[in-house]
């Protein structure tokens, strides 16, 4: 009887714990999980997951908004410098052919790049809102918002540590 209740206790509190560990519970929030999504482009798909164990920065950018475009100039030559920095820059523009323009213009890595082609009805667009600003998300190795917009100062104390 003694080890019956031992087992239910047991089971019990596995239950607890687990039950507070939800990895669905994903915002854009500093320490939550980021949501998941998935990006393609020319040089294939990219799934957020698939990047585990790495430091990850999301940058939203549009060409008509000149502080995003700027961080993601800044970004796109900083992650030459952090081995285990993964850039995935993604464009807002409503024209691809102006993406694809101004991504000559500031020498961007085309495989880091994408264009949301159909913009607010997109998955990632809805899951990170970049209606409300133009930002950049530090996801850490475990898949948590460590930084919004960092500088590429921040970047380097942040993940070279």
């Amino acid at each position: 009887m003694r080890r019956t209740l031992t087992l239910i206790a047991i089971v019990a509190i596995l239950i607890v714990f687990t039950s507070a560990y939800n990895r669905d519970n994903t915002s854009t929030e500093i320490n939550a999980f980021a949501p998941y999504f998935e990006l393609k482009n020319s040089e294939g798909t990219t799934k957020l997951n698939d990047l585990r164990g790495h430091y990850v920065l999301v940058s939203f950018w549009s060409s008509d908004n000149a502080e995003s475009r700027i961080r993601n100039k800044s970004y796109s030559n900083k992650s030459q410098s952090i081995k285990d920095l993964k850039i995935l820059s993604i464009n807002l523009d409503e024209s691809e052919s102006l993406y694809k323009e101004i991504s000559k213009i500031d020498r961007l890595q085309g495989m880091s790049q994408y264009h949301l082609s159909d913009g607010k009805e997109n998955e990632v667009y809805k899951s990170y809102h970049p209606e409300s600003g133009f930002n950049s998300y530090l996801i850490n190795r475990e898949g948590r918002i460590e930084a919004i917009n960092p500088t590429t100062q921040q970047l380097t104390e942040l993940i070279c540590q």
